[in-house]
């Protein structure tokens, strides 16, 4: 019998059998990896709109400060410049951008508006001219500053005031939404900085978080 040639035979067996059970679990084990990227990391899509000259990067949970500084002048152009032609359009609008605590304060006032005779009748309008954008990134809000004015067909020449928007943007899911809205008058923006300065003017925190 050729007991030499087996034993030889079956330690190469016991070897290739070793392995392959490790190569097997490398395999598993990159498997499990790509599987874990595949369904946890989100891609992040990178955009040069035709009408700005840098680029805008947005993620799943967030993007670059061009993007919300973007986000937030569409916003205030779009709240800033009511007509009564278009602000049943607004609200339905709003609504796809705005957290539900905060859609639910400000819709009952625009449909308030929406039915008011005297704003419809007299042509009420608010016209909104940004002017400057500032982004505070420890608190991700955009500060849209700018002239508003407001005419009608009583009025001969129309209302003006320096207008604020002070907005807090967030990503939810690769999607926009606005977690606190305030505008007030005044060319100031009321950040982190203006807070500390003027702490009597300041908002209470639980107000801003509303």
């Amino acid at each position: 019998m050729k007991l030499k040639f087996m034993s030889r035979t079956w330690e190469m067996s016991t070897t290739i059998s070793i392995w392959l059970a490790i190569s097997n679990t490398m395999l598993v084990v990159l498997f499990f990896v790509a599987a874990n990227k595949i369904f946890t990391v989100k891609d992040r899509v990178v955009l040069v709109p035709p009408y700005l000259n840098e680029q805008m990067s947005v993620g799943w949970n967030s993007a670059s400060e061009n993007y919300y500084k973007s986000f937030g002048l569409y916003f205030a152009t779009l709240v800033g410049n009511i007509t009564p032609s278009n602000v049943d359009f607004v609200t339905d609008i709003l609504s796809t951008f705005l957290e539900p605590e905060i859609y639910a304060s400000i819709k009952p006032k625009l449909i308030s508006l929406s039915k008011d005779a005297i704003f419809r009748e007299s042509g009420g309008t608010s016209i909104f001219t940004s002017e400057h954008i500032t982004y505070e990134p420890e608190t991700s809000k955009v500060f849209v500053a700018g002239t508003m004015s407001m005419a009608s067909y009583a009025k001969k020449q129309p209302d003006l005031k320096n207008v604020i928007y002070e907005i807090a943007i967030h990503l939810k899911n690769g999607k926009p939404m606005i977690s606190y809205l305030d505008s007030y008058e005044g060319g100031q923006p009321h950040t982190l900085k203006w807070i500390a300065a003027n702490p009597e003017q300041a908002k209470p925190i639980k107000e801003q978080a509303k």
